[in-house]
């Protein structure tokens, strides 16, 4: 770390600051120092492993971390100058941070993007590798450190089309399914008879052929009403669910920001597909010991990685052209809260982000092309 280190082959690379950032550590009490070499060493590892596509393994290339090591260590020294020694590094140090370069006049562009990307990539070590939720898109900073557009959110439209996507992708359980016990073939038969309104004898292999399954629209419809997080996907349970309000109910000790309790609206489609698909979870077996609404097909809580897997296979149904965007599961939350502020009130689009400060919200929301085209249209 601060010096060229060697553990399981992997020798991580010396930043070009390491060594004057060593002697700024000698102020601060010696297990302070431990902590943040302790940090940084696992930092680098992981980004020299598994940091540039954590659910395939691939690490960055070692030039690369160095390079991001060397942004990251002026990042902290200029944090520890505000706050003192410290391994934690927030969203919102980072949009100060940003800020900051952008306003000094020797620092180009090009290079304020460079430690940009160095800022996302321990956001990404802190979500991936420590189960944090750090939400930061340096699109809405401008060269003058003010607000501008991010083009990375699903339009109107595009919400609708992926969940028409989901609809069509989500097929059912397979009736001749080796995985499939008896038993549990008989409680989907009998929810399907439901379904269907047919007696269970009535239900063969043809009718689990041509059944869907509600698992992806309901994780869509939900999403595309209340823009949940990775994290409150994976976080979410049974107990939140209030179908006959119409609502999601996040507990303040689910809750990903904050400690507040939040009631988030669902619509009438959303409703509907969330019943439909507590209805056919109850018949899943893999469901029977656990309170989660939804699973993947390996029985784990979703992850942002599958999440964005699933995501990718959407949107490669729903034809919907990236145009120069980088859409991830964050673009459906950023869609959403354009949609409702553009449509309820920045005031509506804030409870229902489940933000605690207006400002939040502001750097999300976008004004809609409908909206420039009235006003384009109102100047003539």
């Amino acid at each position: 770390m601060f010096d060229t280190i060697d553990d399981d082959d992997v020798e991580l690379p010396v930043s070009p600051v390491a060594e004057s950032t060593v002697e700024d550590l000698e102020e601060y009490p010696p297990l302070h120092r431990e902590n943040y070499k302790g940090f940084k060493t696992d930092l680098l590892k992981w980004l020299l492993r598994t940091g540039k596509a954590p659910d395939k393994g691939d690490g960055y290339a070692i030039e690369t971390v160095r390079q991001t090591h060397y942004r990251i260590e002026h990042a902290y020294r200029w944090k520890w100058e505000k706050d003192g020694i410290t391994t934690d590094f927030t969203p919102d140090d980072a949009d100060d941070l940003i800020k900051l370069l952008n306003a000094r006049t020797t620092k180009p562009e090009s290079e304020v993007a460079k430690y940009q990307k160095a800022i996302k990539r321990l956001f990404k070590y802190f979500n991936r590798a420590k189960g944090r939720d750090y939400e930061w898109d340096p699109g809405y900073l401008n060269s003058k450190g003010g607000s501008s557009m991010s083009h990375s959110y699903f339009k109107k439209y595009e919400l609708g089309r992926l969940y028409e996507a989901a609809l069509e992708i989500s097929d059912f359980r397979s009736y001749n399914n080796k995985s499939l016990t008896p038993i549990e073939r008989e409680r989907l038969s009998h929810h399907l008879a439901d379904r269907n309104g047919v007696k269970v004898d009535e239900i063969g292999p043809e009718d689990f052929k041509e059944a869907g399954s509600w698992k992806y629209p309901s994780i869509i419809a939900v999403c595309c009403d209340t823009g949940l997080r990775p994290i409150e996907v994976k976080r979410s349970n049974t107990e939140w669910i209030n179908l006959r309000d119409q609502e999601l109910v996040i507990p303040s000790k689910e809750s990903s920001k904050g400690d507040s309790m939040w009631e988030v609206v669902l619509s009438s489609e959303a409703t509907r597909a969330l019943s439909n698909w507590m209805d056919e979870r109850d018949a899943l077996k893999k469901y029977d010991d656990s309170d989660a609404i939804w699973l993947t097909k390996y029985g784990n809580p979703y992850s942002s990685g599958s999440l964005n897997n699933l995501l990718n296979k959407l949107i490669e149904r729903a034809n919907i052209e990236p145009r120069n965007r980088d859409l991830t599961w964050y673009s459906i939350r950023r869609g959403v809260a354009t949609l409702c502020a553009n449509e309820e009130g920045i005031h509506n689009a804030k409870e229902q982000l489940r933000h605690k400060q207006i400002e939040t919200t502001e750097r999300y929301i976008h004004s809609g092309s409908e909206e420039r085209e009235k006003l384009a249209d109102s100047k003539w």
